[in-house]
């Protein structure tokens, strides 16, 4: 690397060879004298940047843990009632999801497959509990369109649900083999049957 780089470049150097050894190795394996061998530059340069290897770790998610809180915040205004939920609304939305999953397909491996030996924070738990609160986010906006509507869960019933997402996730993006649009079908799929149950899945429109 030039040695007349920025300290932006040179965070974004460090952050993409962190990703490609987390990808590869897990966390735990992964040693900061690594990085520093692979990014070719010194270990106390390194800690200018990145003061724990957890730190760096934490950093190499955050991008994608913010693409899925935006997607998230999106889902808060959707009415699954409306009559354009199926033929438009959904099939965009997970169109985007899959999207996301293609992006940012490194970053989610680590956080499902290559978590083991990180200590300060426990991902999956993370995930639902952010899910969780998305979910509670948006049953509150659909109570507030539909006052008519008496509908109250047990936080117990939202976990779980949660907890199937992560799952549901973590098997997606270890199917390596899947191609754009077998990924795209399943997102679409589990969504709907999420939202809707088998009975929407009997009688999905053509093309979903």
């Amino acid at each position: 690397m030039a040695t007349d780089a920025n300290s932006g470049d040179v965070r974004a150097h460090l952050l993409s060879v962190a990703r490609e050894l987390f990808y590869r190795q897990g966390y735990q394996k992964v040693t900061m004298r690594a990085i520093a061998t692979r990014a070719a530059m010194s270990l106390g340069n390194i800690y200018n940047y990145f003061p724990t290897k957890a730190i760096l770790f934490e950093a190499v998610l955050a991008p994608a843990l913010v693409a899925i809180d935006a997607l998230d915040n999106q889902c808060v205004d959707l009415d699954p009632t409306s009559g354009d939920w199926l033929v438009s609304m959904l099939p965009v939305l997970m169109r985007n999801f899959s999207k996301l999953v293609e992006q940012f397909h490194k970053e989610l491996h680590i956080m499902f497959c290559g978590i083991q030996g990180f200590c300060p924070g426990n991902y999956r738990d993370k995930f639902i509990e952010d899910r969780l609160l998305a979910g509670k986010r948006f049953h509150e906006q659909f109570l507030r369109q539909h006052s008519e509507v008496e509908m109250e869960y047990s936080e117990l019933f939202y976990r779980v649900r949660c907890a199937e997402w992560y799952e549901a996730m973590r098997l997606l993006v270890q199917s390596a083999g899947m191609t754009a649009e077998e990924r795209e079908s399943f997102i679409q799929y589990y969504a709907l049957f999420a939202t809707a149950g088998w009975q929407a899945l009997l009688t999905v429109p053509p093309g979903l």
